[in-house]
């Protein structure tokens, strides 16, 4: 039996040093949280790596904050008591800025909480989503004019732009 590949960069697991960076939403598709409330399951891509970064939101009142964020990372800042209505999958395919954190674990699925040390299971540390970067001022806006708009942006080809790595 024969194999044949081309080699490539070998993954690493270790997580992205916490900081900003920008990211492109590859999928958005609803899904049902354990408690069985509708929600989003995003998944973003890291620019300049193969990093995905899932991220779940619920479609709840106690979540608007969350929302918000997320609309004023593709769309800009959003005004108090301005209405909002967007489709998340309209922001597919668009990149926006994020705060990633480095979130520890154990790998049976309980949390390290409080460094409380568990002594069942593997602990492992992964970059979650902290917050999203309104758009005008996100670094890239820094560089040139952000369009303000509540409807979701066109699709545009990846920056130039400088990223921590």
């Amino acid at each position: 039996m024969k194999v044949s590949f081309k080699a490539k960069e070998q993954k690493s697991f270790e997580p992205l040093e916490e900081g900003d960076y920008k990211v492109l939403l590859l999928t958005a598709s609803e899904g049902k949280s354990k408690s069985g409330n509708p929600m989003a399951k995003l998944e973003f891509l890291v620019d300049g790596t193969q990093r995905k970064i899932p991220e779940n939101i619920p479609f709840m009142e106690s979540l608007e904050w969350k929302w918000q964020q997320f609309a004023s990372a593709f769309q800009g800042e959003i005004r108090e008591g301005e209405d909002v209505e967007f489709d998340v999958t309209d922001f597919v395919g668009t990149t926006c800025w994020v705060h990633l954190k480095i979130e520890t674990y154990m790998k049976d699925g309980k949390n390290k909480k409080d460094g409380e040390e568990k002594k069942d299971g593997e602990e492992k540390k992964v970059n979650r989503i902290a917050y999203y970067i309104p758009a005008d001022s996100a670094p890239s806006a820094k560089k040139s004019t952000v369009k303000k708009s509540h409807a979701a942006p066109a699709t545009t080809e990846a920056e130039d732009d400088d990223v921590p790595y």
